[in-house]
């Protein structure tokens, strides 16, 4: 999963890249759209790795997950249920962990 991802988002960004090449050297372009042309060559050549590696990170869950926690705003925007115990009774908690205990030895 990851590596096709990785694939697909190089490939992606290498075609687009080759798209705008090849309309400014075949002189598809008027000249006034050439100069932005030539900079979104650049941005897609320059800001490939951040994007890979960005698609690297959500490919895996675990990545996923922490990279989420790390970003203080989306904390709040996501609400994900939180895991809680049970509160046990101290006698109940007691109780249980002698039967538990109990168990074990036979």
């Amino acid at each position: 999963m990851l590596a096709r991802n990785i694939i697909c988002c190089a490939t992606f960004f290498v075609a687009i890249a080759c798209g705008l090449l090849i309309t400014i050297v075949l002189d598809l372009l008027p000249i006034w759209l050439k100069n932005p042309v030539a900079h979104c060559i650049e941005n897609c050549i320059f800001l490939n790795p951040l994007l890979i590696c960005s698609v690297a990170i959500i490919s895996v869950p675990s990545w996923k997950k922490e990279f989420i926690e790390g970003i203080p705003f989306l904390k709040k925007i996501r609400n994900e249920p939180k895991n809680s115990q049970s509160v046990l009774n101290p006698e109940d908690e007691t109780r249980e962990y002698f039967n538990q205990l109990r168990n074990a030895w036979l």
